[in-house]
């Protein structure tokens, strides 16, 4: 039985720790996939180690390998000649993705070297979306790079609770630069700044943590209102009725009598 896997390190039950200690704690004993967090200052990265094989399988007979739940995979990158094939355990890989994900540092020992790699690309099986490849970015732990990050909505708008108008989020993803390691697992937008319709929150609303720089563009929409449909209606049905009401009793001028005309007429 697998044991369950914490999502961050906030949430791991750990004892007192000194600024910048690296702590262990084994996933699961029947596979080789451990989690290390590491402090730096305000913030928390998650580093998963990972013990890999060598692959010799190649092409049309990975199918050999799934079959024998081995999933192949490749590791290519900075600092590297060439890329490297390899295989991981399909439940160590289950493991790894949902700890690791697309932001987080893993260390893969194979072939009696070890790797910084993130996870650049996970092919999936269509029906069932089980992982069917995997591509590892070999990155340098002091060289920053680029990358997309996962925004997420937090607090609550009074104006949005009230039912009054709808929350619209257009952008979910915004692109930072920073170490590997100091790569945010997700960064969160506050909402409750959202007080008038005509209220927005753009990228550079976000709060960075240290050592994060936004590439995206700092007017890029992420969150918005927006006046749901019917109330539209509701106040436009409003509007012709009141056009309607208005007093149309007066005698419209008439064009193309002349002044004799009215003369005659009194």
């Amino acid at each position: 039985m697998v044991s369950p896997m914490y999502r961050s390190c906030a949430e791991q039950p750990q004892p007192d720790r000194q600024h910048n200690a690296v702590y262990q704690r084994p996933v699961n004993p029947e596979v080789s996939l451990s989690v290390y967090c590491r402090e730096k200052n305000t913030t928390m990265s998650e580093i998963v180690k990972l013990e890999a094989q060598l692959r010799t399988v190649t092409g049309k007979k990975v199918k050999q390998l799934r079959a024998q739940n081995q999933i192949p995979a490749v590791i290519y990158g900075q600092k590297m000649e060439g890329a490297i094939a390899i295989q991981i355990e399909r439940e160590v890989l289950r493991l790894l993705l949902r700890a690791a994900g697309g932001t987080n540092v893993i260390e893969i020992s194979v072939g009696g070297k070890k790797y910084n790699v993130l996870v650049r690309e996970v092919q999936r099986n269509v029906i069932d979306h089980s992982p069917l490849h995997i591509d590892f970015y070999s990155v340098d732990l002091d060289v920053r790079l680029s990358a997309e990050v996962p925004v997420i909505t937090v607090g609550e708008s009074a104006i949005v609770e009230s039912g009054e108008v709808m929350l619209i989020t257009p952008n979910t993803l915004v692109i930072i630069e920073a170490l590997p390691t100091n790569i945010p697992n997700e960064l969160q937008i506050d909402i409750s700044r959202l007080q008038d319709p005509s209220d927005l929150l753009t990228a550079s609303d976000l709060p960075l943590p240290e050592g994060v720089t936004l590439i995206s563009d700092p007017d890029m929409v992420l969150a918005r209102t927006e006046i749901p449909r019917e109330f539209e209606e509701e106040e436009e049905e409003e509007e012709e009725e009141g056009f309607f009401d208005e007093d149309t009793s007066v005698e419209p001028e008439l064009v193309g009598r002349d002044r004799d005309e009215e003369v005659e007429e009194d």
